[in-house]
């Protein structure tokens, strides 16, 4: 009961901190994107079907379906409170972001005990990437939200069969559908859940064989079908008109990933500049080396010696563990091998596996859970809490100075280095900009601006210039231009394979800073 009472509290504190950074943080460059897709999608189905203009940019091959509902939930609210729609915005992702960790919550319950539970809540909000990711991230978070219920759904449906509950049938067709309807790759992360819930109705015919015909869960996976299909194509206006080609359309999703031109064509890891669909084999190992807070580095793999020194420990609390734990450790690693093997596009580091996060870290809650129960038994035990404890100690540090961008985390491995933006991409959502605009309005010697800008967004940037700047900015040609806004990024400039920052020398006047890192700046150019 302790356990639950402390970590309740610490949950509570860290959302409340959560809903503060949303306030406060900036426009990330996605956000516009989403925005102008949810709008046009929306005037699509308002009008069913004559709003034509909607092939914003290249997302033929993007369902839209999360846009669309974010775009609806922001009108209503703009009609209360017309001047705050980036605050807003973010407050319905971070909506998202806690209705996930009650997922999490849920399940981890369910499949172990509401100790463990707890812990994993409170594990997955002092995770940096999931923590910063909440109120900024229209996508990824979307689908951890998605995962999470479609796993606890089919969980309860698989465990409630001899009721014969069907509700858990339409439960887990909605978030397959939301998840489909965000990315059709949606469904390659499901794959060990959904082989997972058909072994356990193999296995268990004989003893459920009067709620286990082969009719019945024929119909249940038929409408599981058609709902999560409904749902997928319901704001995908392509597909509206060409509803035959989706296995087409599919195919090229597919087969072509590698080389969309959605997303950033470079990525620099480790001071060396990669094409995205050519990154090395150890792209995300690396990532997760140096950027993997400590404590949680230290819990996996206190876990895994735990689980092969006294696996009668868990197999005595819990039925079935070792069945459990392996399907967990499925859910996380299929995916990151899926992607290894077939080469597809990686960039900024782990966002594309966020969705991995919240079960990370009902691992680590197994493994903390462990330790508590069994600190008193052994002294290599209470070493191991003790290094827990201090390098969260020290992460908690790191976490506070990041406020608001904790995405950009980077644990001591990496962080000891000197000038760390040579050797990878920070804030590359760009969010830092609005802190940016906000410092140019301050200071008293800059008046009218004639600048480029190199990384982000360009209309994000010119929103965020209009409206937390105070100052006149003129963007220009960098031909043009006295001065340029940037963040820590590489250049769009394919022919030039560097980041801004090395691209544009001159003087930095104004700079937002977190450990020592430069996240953005407004130079005066040398010509």
């Amino acid at each position: 009961m302790i356990i639950n009472r402390v970590a309740f509290c610490l949950i509570i504190i860290l959302s409340l901190f959560a809903i503060y950074c949303s306030i406060i943080i900036g426009l990330s460059w996605d956000e516009f994107f989403h925005h102008i897709n949810g709008s046009h999608r929306y005037e699509y189905l308002r009008t069913f079907g004559k709003f034509t203009d909607y092939n914003y940019v290249d997302n033929r091959y993007y369902p839209g379906l999360y846009d669309t509902f974010h775009f609806l939930v922001l009108k209503f609210f703009l009609n209360f409170f017309p001047k705050n729609i980036l605050e807003i915005k973010h407050l319905i992702h971070l909506s998202f972001g806690f209705l996930t960790l009650l997922g999490l919550f849920f399940i981890s319950k369910n499949i172990f005990n509401k100790e463990i539970a707890s812990i994993a809540v409170l594990l997955c909000l002092l995770n940096p990437f999931f923590y910063g990711h909440m109120s900024i991230n229209p996508k990824d978070t979307i689908i951890c939200f998605a995962l999470i219920w479609f796993a606890h759904s089919t969980y309860m449906y698989c465990v409630n069969i001899q009721k014969g509950n069907f509700s858990f049938v339409l439960l887990a067709s909605l978030f397959m559908g939301l998840g489909l309807g965000i990315r059709i790759s949606f469904f390659a992360i499901t794959i060990p859940i959904i082989l997972s819930a058909l072994v356990f109705l193999v296995m268990n015919k004989k003893k459920y064989q009067e709620n286990l015909s082969f009719r019945k869960i024929s119909v249940h996976i038929l409408i599981f079908l058609i709902i999560s299909f409904l749902l997928m194509i319901i704001a995908w206006p392509h597909i509206h008109h060409s509803l035959f080609l989706l296995p087409k359309v599919i195919l090229h999703i597919i087969f072509n990933s590698i080389t969309w031109n959605m997303g950033p064509t470079l990525e620099l890891i480790n001071g060396n500049i990669y094409e995205t669909f050519n990154t090395p084999r150890i792209y995300l190992l690396n990532f997760f080396v140096f950027r993997k807070p400590i404590y949680i580095l230290i819990l996996i793999f206190a876990l895994i010696f735990f689980l092969i020194k006294d696996n009668e420990f868990f197999r005595s609390k819990f039925n079935n563990f070792n069945k459990k734990i392996i399907v967990i450790f499925s859910i996380i690693f299929f995916p990151i091998l899926l992607a290894i093997i077939t080469g597809v596009k990686l960039y900024n580091g782990i966002r594309l596996f966020l969705f991995v996060i919240p079960w990370l870290s009902l691992l680590t809650a197994v493994c903390f859970y462990y330790i508590i129960k069994n600190i008193k038994k052994s002294f290599y035990i209470k070493i191991i809490f003790s290094l827990v404890m201090i390098s969260l100690l020290l992460f908690l540090q790191r976490f506070i100075y990041l406020t608001p961008y904790h995405y950009d985390y980077s644990n001591f491995f990496h962080a000891k280095f000197i000038n760390t933006e040579k050797l990878y991409i920070h804030d590359y959502w760009a969010t830092s900009y609005k802190e940016l605009f906000k410092l140019i309005n301050k200071d008293t010697s800059l008046n009218k601006i004639n600048s480029d800008f190199c990384g982000g967004d360009r209309h994000t940037v010119k929103y965020l210039a209009n409206k937390y700047s105070g100052k006149k900015i003129n963007f220009v040609p960098y031909e043009q231009a006295d001065y340029i806004v940037m963040i820590n990024t590489l250049s769009t400039d394919i022919n030039n394979k560097s980041s801004c920052f090395l691209l544009r020398p001159g003087k930095d006047i104004v700079t937002v800073k977190r450990l020592g890192v430069k996240l953005s700046v407004l130079r005066k150019l040398e010509k």
